[in-house]
């Protein structure tokens, strides 16, 4: 019966980070050039030239007994770990975190003057790896932290696959410094212990997959911020016309298709609550841009879109429908609750307006209040009728709030 011989299922080592090195180039070729696209998206050169860096550092670890041990491992794994470094400091720039102090660059000729110099970090190769895999650990938790905080501030999805990547990639540098303590034999070309091999055949998955999740990453971010510009006013941030009569339809159609009343329904409908719809006429806007210029009727917009978030609650929707017309849908009220919330954003707009100094004048409003009743399915028609409202308001001296 023929033997398999047990050194053919190790793995060789060399060979593996001669794929790591190429599979690096071709990751930072990648970043690059979507850096060369893009210039003002900085993170993607951070990447780019930490993934070269990473490369140029794997190929030289791949000549040791070949190139001087000043290449093939000082400056070697000095690369390796900068490499790593420039990714979190890509990560850092995507996160829009400001640059870091100069001299935190000057740990990296200290790592090379430590690998370099005659001590026993230099000397055996046990020390070499536990303090090279503990730096490389230390950066990945540093991307783990950074990740989080986009994930707080963004919400991006892609963080969280990524966290889970480089928290495996610290699992595996303690595996390797582990392996390497318990088999101090251990030489570059082939390792006595298979589990090291796999921990290195891991790290290359993980290169590729964090690099491609970096690019998600970017992805998502431009993705969510075009669905925001689709849906949102640009001079104001509010729904645009658009975006808000979707959401108060679907708002309208879930009304309609409720059967089952909920506890949450039927205490609204005890209480007399419904829905409402306001829509809102700055008065004079085409004066104070005639008067004062365009800067001071954006102000003017700005201020009212700002005026009425501060006075919505969480519930309540707002929109623009272009010029100096805004539209409000408030869930669950009754009528008096709707007036009141329409007298407290009349009220704030003329106090905002006459402190600011960009307007100067106390800027009025004209309301239309429109009560949604049960059955009540059409937006046009619920506009139609919260405009005549809005308009007997303007008719009636402006400055007031009137009741469809």
């Amino acid at each position: 019966m023929t033997k398999t011989n047990p050194s053919l299922l190790f793995f060789e080592v060399r060979t593996i980070i001669c794929l790591m090195s190429g599979i690096a180039l071709l990751l930072a070729a990648t970043h690059l050039y979507a850096w060369l696209l893009r210039r003002r998206d900085r993170w993607l050169g951070f990447w780019g030239i930490g993934n070269l860096l990473a490369a140029v550092g794997l190929a030289l670890v791949s000549l040791r007994g070949f190139a001087p041990y000043v290449l093939a491992v000082s400056l070697s794994q000095t690369a390796v770990v900068m490499g790593l470094f420039l990714n979190w400091i890509g990560l850092r720039s995507f996160n829009e975190k400001p640059p870091l102090k100069k001299w935190v660059w000057l740990v990296f000729p200290l790592i090379f003057i430590l690998l370099e110099l005659k001590s026993p970090i230099s000397s055996t190769m046990a020390h070499r790896i536990t303090l090279v895999a503990s730096l490389l650990s230390l950066t990945a938790v540093m991307m783990i932290r950074e990740l989080i905080s986009i994930l707080k501030k963004s919400n991006l999805k892609v963080t969280r696959f990524l966290m889970a990547l480089f928290a495996l990639f610290v699992l595996g540098n303690v595996t390797r410094i582990l392996a390497m303590w318990l088999h101090p034999a251990n030489h570059l070309t082939r390792l006595p212990s298979p589990v090291v091999g796999f921990t290195l055949a891991g790290t290359l998955g993980l290169l590729t997959a964090w690099n491609m999740g970096f690019l998600m990453l970017a992805s998502e971010r431009l993705q969510n911020a075009l669905m925001v510009a689709a849906n949102t006013d640009g001079l104001t941030g509010v729904l645009n016309r658009n975006a808000f009569e979707a959401a108060v339809r679907r708002q309208l159609l879930q009304n309609k298709n409720r059967r089952t009343p909920s506890t949450a329904t039927d205490k609204v409908e005890a209480e007399g609550l419904r829905d409402a719809l306001l829509t809102i006429d700055i008065d004079e806007f085409k004066q104070v841009n005639d008067k004062y210029g365009h800067e001071a009727g954006d102000a003017l917009l700005r201020l009212f879109a700002a005026t009425a978030q501060s006075s919505l609650r969480s519930s309540d929707s707002l929109g623009r429908r272009g010029g100096d017309e805004f539209t409000i849908f408030l869930k669950g009220v009754d009528e008096a609750g709707a007036t009141r919330i329409a007298e407290r954003l009349r009220r704030s707009f003329a106090h905002g307006s006459e402190s600011d100094p960009q307007i100067g004048r106390a800027a009025t409003l004209s309301i239309g209040v429109m009560m949604i009743r049960p059955g009540d399915d059409s937006l046009d028609g619920l506009l139609a009728r919260a405009d005549a409202a809005m308009y007997r308001a303007k008719g009636q001296g402006k400055d007031r709030i009137m009741v469809a």
